[in-house]
């Protein structure tokens, strides 16, 4: 990919592919060369590269780009995976390209899906006001509240990984345990390392478990 100024070109790139010398984001989302993706407070759009799915992300200045970069640098010397970046423009805008970290023949969830149905679990359990299936009782006597049902601290997403897992989609309970182990050292280990990297964009739609 062509680069200027150190940025890959995708107005270049998106020019060759189409032939063209003039595109837009309309364009290209009419040819579907590009694919939207909603939500954040930046632009972000699919789009394919050498048979791979390239996600760009838009950033509003020169500090959240380098930021990114030192947080993989970070990362490869603690050992930890994370997505590999690189920094391009479009339409005069900078931003990052990170490529698809996804394996075939795996399943990736985000960390929220299984913190949102841990949540609607507890709500469910509090309405009913009776024992839950853990053989606990959570309700009784207690003035719950809303802020009760947000999940804050790492024993929360321990519980709530252990309850999806043996109550949504029925791992053996056997098994649960040390699968379960083995996912919060991992999700320990990224906590501490986002805060040394100082990022201040964790959160549990950033997270994602295979």
């Amino acid at each position: 990919m062509k680069r200027v100024n150190g940025y890959c070109d995708l107005d270049d790139y998106f020019k060759r592919i189409l032939n063209q010398k003039i595109i837009n984001r309309d364009i290209l989302e009419d040819k579907k060369i590009i694919r939207q993706e909603f939500g954040g407070i930046n632009s972000v759009f699919w789009f394919k590269y050498c048979g791979v799915d390239v996600l760009f992300k838009q950033y509003k200045n020169d500090y959240n780009i380098f930021s990114e970069l030192i947080s993989e640098e970070l990362a490869k010397s603690l050992g930890l995976p994370n997505a590999q970046y690189d920094t391009a423009t479009f339409e005069g805008r900078k931003g990052l390209i990170t490529y698809d970290f996804k394996k075939e023949g795996y399943e990736y969830r985000c960390l929220g899906d299984f913190l949102d149905v841990y949540s609607a679990y507890l709500r469910l359990m509090a309405s009913e006001n009776e024992t839950n299936t853990y053989g606990e009782h959570y309700l009784k006597d207690y003035n719950w509240t809303e802020r009760d049902y947000v999940i804050t601290n790492l024993e929360d997403i321990w519980n709530a990984l252990e309850h999806y897992l043996k109550y949504e989609i029925n791992i053996e309970s056997s098994l649960v345990s040390e699968l379960v182990e083995k996912l919060m050292h991992q999700i320990t280990d990224y906590f501490c390392y986002q805060i040394i990297s100082g990022n201040y964009d964790m959160h549990s739609g950033n997270v994602v478990i295979g």
